[in-house]
């Protein structure tokens, strides 16, 4: 079998169910080419990612593609008995079933190969820094090699494209992407975003607050997890614990102080010891070692991260965080990158170049 290429073929005697399927393959980018039948297909039409075949077409000889009957509402019992007499995967219902199959075509074109790291950053308490650290650990994938995305979970916060020193980066928001509906292809999201230093971030714009739903940020997830080698999330406190469990390892951050402590073990409790980390952010106080801290609140330490005193000014500049490699967040940063790659959450080499498009036989 030949490599698939990156579009999808439709097959059916239903002009209207042919109308249907190039609709959504079109509310995604992805090239389509259909047919009454598989005689009426250009050459070529073989290489597709995936076939979709309406209740009135036959499976090609040799069926050597993934394969999804598609049928309409008042087809859908012959659909799934055509389904179970070819073996194909799925029977998507249009239209209530237009989201799912959409979602299907751009995994066929895009197929999850990636590795990527994705990395939760949390607070244990307001202000304690998460995202600072979220951002610097993003630079520090980037000058290791590796293809980083930022995402700000936070729609409350103060925006991490300030903290990255890229206000006014081009590229889309949040906002931008609240009607993507599942639409959303990985190759599209890492080209649409803004990049400051070679990480690609999403953020916030300056107009009234979002709600982030799980739906878009799981969609969101997905699709940079496919795109980028490091994905680096700043996350709320107060998120959906699904969104915190889509991360391989979470940071918890906390200040060295009794009342940061306290507050960060009630966060802690919504995180696995077995693989997070917590990080302290000095400067530390008598007695409130990072193991006292580590111990308290009940989390591995992942280290101390020293007090950076030029911080401030940089971001009141709208400069972001150092860029110096004396920087203590840097050397952290660079530290902690390592450690990710060591523990199998990160690729060891650096990423290849973003895959090759493919255009349909016409």
């Amino acid at each position: 079998m030949n490599e698939a290429e990156s579009f999808v073929v439709a097959v059916s005697g239903s002009s209207a169910v042919l109308d249907a399927c190039r609709v959504i393959a079109s509310s995604a980018g992805i090239d389509m080419v259909t047919g009454h039948s598989s005689r009426a297909l250009p050459a070529g039409w073989r290489r597709s990612a995936l076939l979709l075949l309406g209740t009135d077409a036959a499976p090609p000889e040799p069926a050597d593609m993934p394969c999804v009957v598609v049928a309409t509402t008042d087809t859908a019992d012959a659909a799934w008995r055509h389904a179970a007499s070819i073996g194909a995967e799925h029977v998507a219902v249009l239209p209530n079933g237009d989201t799912w199959l959409v979602q299907r075509m751009i995994a066929a074109v895009e197929p999850d190969t990636s590795r990527a790291g994705v990395i939760g950053v949390i607070g244990g308490c307001g202000g304690a820094g998460a995202s600072t650290l979220a951002t610097g650990l993003a630079l520090a994938g980037a000058a290791s090699g590796h293809r980083p995305v930022l995402i700000d979970a936070d729609s409350f916060g103060g925006g991490l494209d300030l903290v990255a020193g890229g206000e006014r980066a081009p590229g889309l928001r949040w906002p931008d992407l609240a009607t993507s509906r599942g639409t959303l292809r990985p190759a599209d999201l890492a080209q649409s975003l803004p990049s400051i230093d070679g990480v690609a971030l999403l953020s916030w714009d300056r107009s009234n607050a979002h709600e982030l739903t799980t739906e878009l940020f799981t969609d969101v997830l997905d699709a940079a997890r496919r795109a980028f080698e490091l994905v680096v999330v700043d996350l709320p406190r107060h998120i959906d614990p699904a969104a915190i469990a889509a991360c391989r390892r979470r940071l918890l951050i906390s200040p060295a102080s009794v009342r940061a402590a306290v507050a960060a073990s009630q966060v802690a409790r919504r995180l696995d010891a077995a693989t997070d980390r917590l990080v302290v952010r000095g400067p530390l106080r008598s007695g409130l070692t990072g193991p006292v801290l580590a111990d308290s609140i009940g989390l591995p330490l992942q280290g101390v991260l020293r007090r950076d005193r030029g911080l401030g000014e940089s971001l009141d500049r709208g400069d972001g965080v150092p860029r110096s490699r004396m920087s203590p967040l840097n050397g952290f940063c660079a530290t902690a990158i390592q450690g990710l790659r060591r523990d199998g959450l990160l690729p060891g080499a650096p990423a290849k170049s973003a895959r090759s498009a493919h255009r349909a036989p016409s």
